[in-house]
């Protein structure tokens, strides 16, 4: 295949002078640098052209390894509960996936993803990212306590519908008293005679900051969860504490859930915790093990001793 050059045509006149040929390179290394840089873009990210045109003008291009290991479950439609820290890799995370499928499948502004943080902060920034990578045709909402805009405003603007709905964990629980209705887009609508535009219909739950939300709307977190049913789910926490919490918290409303850790250290998202008092007496302690063992864990576990004698008991027993 011929590499596109100034002076090709010029070849065939004769000699071409320096600066011709220099402008000739230069077209030419530019020309490679598209094609690789399209090579390995489409290659590596499943998302459509337009999406990925805008974050190379955004110069967001290439991703980190964070924002894809959380990408692509999340484009698949799987559950997710990921240890992540704050920042842009996170928010790309989700954003990109879900605002590339609401374009490509066309979703009308009665299928609305829920985006719910614990501060304003934190929910503005996720706002602003997302109104940055959005098309036009697509509607956001940004629910938050404060600002300036009000909260009979903000209920005007779920009345009209979006696609993407961003709220705070104090906005949540002031809409829930003013009467608003979350339900999964799989839901039958229920005959109960309350007015549709206060019904939003989800398909997708983001929750940020997992273990502050439930800090702070722990109850009415969970009844949402609850009320909803199947949905997808994206669950984002802190660290590995955090996220053993939440799968402690929520794990009747996931479903086969991806788990992702990118955090400092390990987490422990599949080992369950138990706690107890043991007896001072070795025999005694190590029975007492062995029953715990047998009847409360299954496949893998393991077990801590600060002596040698107490693993031989056990082992005993």
């Amino acid at each position: 295949m011929r590499v596109p050059c100034a002076s090709m045509a010029r070849h065939a006149f004769g000699r071409t002078k320096p600066w011709e040929r220099l402008r000739g390179w230069r077209q030419r290394s530019r020309w490679l640098a598209n094609q690789t840089e399209e090579t390995s873009s489409t290659s590596r990210l499943p998302l459509s052209k337009g999406l990925e045109s805008r974050l190379r003008q955004l110069s967001w291009l290439p991703l980190t390894e964070a924002t894809l290991k959380l990408l692509r479950p999340v484009l698949e439609g799987r559950d997710v509960l990921a240890v992540m820290p704050r920042g842009r890799s996170r928010l790309l995370g989700y954003l990109l996936p879900l605002l590339d499928k609401m374009k490509t499948e066309r979703w009308s502004p009665d299928e609305t993803v829920l985006v719910l943080l614990p501060k304003r902060k934190d929910a503005e920034k996720a706002y602003t990212t997302s109104n940055v990578l959005r098309k036009w045709s697509l509607r956001t909402i940004l629910a938050g306590d404060g600002g300036d805009i009000s909260k009979r405003s903000q209920l005007a603007l779920l009345r009209r519908g979006a696609q993407l709905v961003v709220c705070t964990a104090q906005r949540l629980k002031e809409l829930l008293q003013e009467g608003v209705i979350f339900q999964s887009i799989a839901a039958k609508p229920p005959a109960d005679g309350v007015p549709a535009p206060h019904r939003v219909r989800l398909r997708c739950v983001v929750l940020e900051d997992v273990e502050e939300l439930l800090a702070e709307v722990g109850d009415e977190l969970r009844g949402l969860l609850a009320s909803l049913g199947r949905l997808q789910h994206v669950i984002l926490a802190k660290d590995s504490r955090g996220a053993q919490l939440t799968q402690e918290e929520l794990q009747p409303f996931l479903q086969d859930p991806v788990l992702i850790d990118t955090g400092p250290g390990p987490a422990t998202l599949h080992a369950e915790h138990l706690c107890c008092e043991l007896p001072t007496n070795a025999m005694r302690r190590a029975r007492l093990l062995a029953f715990l063992l047998d009847e409360r864990l299954k496949d893998r576990w393991i077990l801590a001793t600060k002596r040698t004698p107490d693993v031989w008991a056990i082992a005993i027993c």
